[in-house]
């Protein structure tokens, strides 16, 4: 029996059925796959919303196992604050028979984890209207939202802000600015300048600069800062420094520039003063005797030296702008090491002020003195040394000729006082030894001749001019030097002064002295004397005081005197000049390096005050 053949067109047909098949079971296997491999978490739950089907991303963005996942309410997933707010979404979802929504919600793993979650829904409806299923992918957007909230952050900075902030794209349109900026550019709305050129800012011939310089860099290095001038709607200029930078975005492409930019004017103004103040300095610098010089805070070059230098120096100042060792090279060789260690000095308390001689280029010698201060920056941080050095020569050369003179006095003072002590001796060993043994012998005279009452007026002349010549001769060795001063001290000498000639208890002069006081230079000694003897005598004869005293303090290698009275005082200042006697004191303790204060005023009583130094040896 023959079998009978099926017609072409069947067995084409259920090739095509086949085939067919085979199509949609491997489409069903691709998007299978796809969903398994998916990042996002994609799941299908029922219209209670109970989880029927989920991803493999269940583990990772749920913490739990797909398979576990089935029978699970999906709403245990989303974080209890955003629960209910889900579930009337939801429900409301359903109620409106919507096929698409979305909703953004946390999700709390069970690990803890919190994800802000972008739940995209389809809704499957049967024809009755009942629900079927809803799938939907979950997108973790906690990144995104991250951006979103510091963006946001940003916008409310720099609304907020009074600095100036801008935005531009690449090709220089405008896309944000703060109300900051939009002040300074006389711009009410930023829409009124949203997307136009940022160039119409700018004054002309800043463009080119802008074009080939600015935004080169910019591109190039990622930022670019700088002070430009910003030109404002109505024509007004503003000087502003520019914090300009690249942003990227999330794939790192270049994608705007960013401009912060501060207004300048003031600091702009204060800089302008600055400089005029510099300019009249250096223009008053360089007409100055004295060097004014600046130098880096370790002294090691100098930055400024005006043309005084050349004069003092006797060399160009570019010579030391070159040689930064050439300020120690010109000190004299004995005085180096002394300068060097004033500069350490001036670091510590910064200030300084020391003399010192230089050398200049024929070998000539000359003085300086040199003040130097510690020069602060506008931060009140030490930043650079600098002075004012002047020649003193010629004052060095006075004080020198002064210095002889002084001693010259001095030997003068030697001499005359030991031409005093000569003659005081020989009054003493002398004449008023002579005088002495006359009365000795006139009173022995009188002893034989008594009852020879004949020659008693005579006698009695005789007897008083005796007395008499005995006292003034007495008075002329005190006047000259009291030969106690010599004997006993200085102490001694005083006291005698007092006793002999100051008993009147109508002027008491109390001493005060210490206990113990070394003995002095005989010339130093006389001084001292002579100071108390003119003070004294002074406060007698003018003051109309009842009393003064007389204090000497010896400390620290140093005497101190003081004579003070109380009675009508006088003005210093007002002193003829035919009075030598205060001249007197002071030019005496001068001569021997002290200094004598005198301080009186009208009703004040006067004090005279002198500090005397002791010499190592005396």
């Amino acid at each position: 029996m023959v079998k009978k053949k099926k017609p072409l067109r069947n067995t084409i047909k259920a090739a095509d059925t086949t085939q067919h098949n085979e199509k949609h079971i491997c489409g069903e296997e691709i998007c299978r796959e796809f969903v398994e491999r998916a990042d996002d978490l994609i799941t299908r739950v029922d219209g209670d919303g109970k989880l029927i089907f989920a991803n493999r991303a269940a583990e990772t963005v749920l913490g739990v196992n797909p398979e576990a996942c089935v029978g699970l309410s999906v709403f245990d997933f989303i974080h209890p604050e955003d629960r209910n707010r889900t579930r009337e979404w939801l429900n409301r979802c359903l109620r409106d028979r919507v096929s698409s929504a979305t909703i953004e919600h946390r999700h709390l793993s069970r690990t803890g984890e919190i994800r802000q979650m972008l739940w995209m829904c389809t809704f499957q409806y049967d024809t009755s209207g009942r629900v079927l299923g809803v799938n939907s992918i979950s997108h973790d957007i906690t990144e995104r939202k991250k951006v979103e909230e510091e963006l946001a952050v940003f916008k409310r900075f720099a609304q907020a802000s009074g600095q100036c902030i801008g935005m531009t794209d690449l090709e220089g349109r405008i896309i944000y600015g703060n109300p900051a900026i939009l002040q300074l550019c006389g711009i009410e709305d930023l829409a009124d300048i949203q997307g136009g050129s940022f160039s119409m800012y700018h004054r002309e011939e800043d463009l080119e600069m802008m074009e080939k310089d600015v935004l080169p860099t910019i591109l190039r290095e990622g930022r670019w800062v700088g002070e430009t001038i910003l030109r404002s709607h109505t024509g007004k200029l503003t000087p502003v420094i520019a914090h300009n930078f690249l942003i990227h975005n999330e794939r790192g492409e270049p994608f705007c520039i960013a401009a912060i930019m501060t207004d300048i004017s003031e600091r702009v103004k204060v800089r302008g003063a600055l400089e005029n103040s510099e300019k009249r300095f250096l223009e008053l610098a360089n007409t100055a005797g004295e060097v004014v010089w600046t130098a880096t805070l370790d002294g090691s070059r100098h930055t400024y030296m005006n043309s005084a230098a050349e004069r003092v120096y006797g060399r160009a100042r570019e010579e030391f702008y070159q040689d930064p060792e050439l300020w120690l090279k010109v000190i004299h060789q004995d005085d180096r090491q002394r300068v060097m260690e004033s500069a350490q000095r001036l670091l510590e308390h910064g200030h300084r002020e020391i003399e010192y001689r230089i050398v200049r280029p024929n070998q000539e010698i000359r003085w300086l003195l040199d003040r130097a201060r510690v020069i602060m920056d506008a931060a009140g941080r030490p930043s650079e040394i600098g002075g004012i050095a002047s020649d003193i020569t010629s004052l060095k050369k006075a004080e020198k000729k002064l210095e002889k003179e002084d001693q010259l006095l001095r030997n003068l003072l030697d001499l005359q006082e030991r031409e005093r002590q000569l003659v005081a001796h020989d009054i003493h060993d002398g004449m008023v030894q002579d005088i002495v043994g006359a009365k000795m012998l006139y009173e022995g005279t009188v002893r034989d001749c008594v009852g020879k009452t004949q020659l008693g007026e005579q006698i009695n002349q005789v007897e008083k001019l005796l007395d008499r010549a005995i006292a003034e001769a007495r008075r002329l060795i005190r006047e000259l030097r009291p030969l106690v001063l010599d004997e006993a001290g200085i102490i001694e000498a005083i006291k005698h002064l007092i006793s002999s000639e100051y008993a009147d208890p109508s002027f008491q002069v109390e001493l005060v002295f210490p206990k113990k006081l070394d003995r002095l230079n005989p010339m130093l000694e006389g001084t001292v004397f002579r100071i108390v003897q003119e003070a004294l005598t002074n406060a007698k004869r003018h003051s109309h005081s009842a009393n003064a005293e007389v204090k000497l303090i010896q400390r620290d290698r140093q005497l101190y005197l003081e004579i003070r009275d109380h009675g009508v005082g006088f003005d210093p200042e007002k002193i003829p000049e035919k009075h030598f006697g205060l001249r007197g004191i002071r030019e005496r303790a001068r001569l021997f390096g002290g200094h004598a204060t005198i301080e009186s005023a009208p009703s004040q009583g006067c004090c005279i005050a002198v500090v005397l130094p002791i010499a190592e040896g005396e």
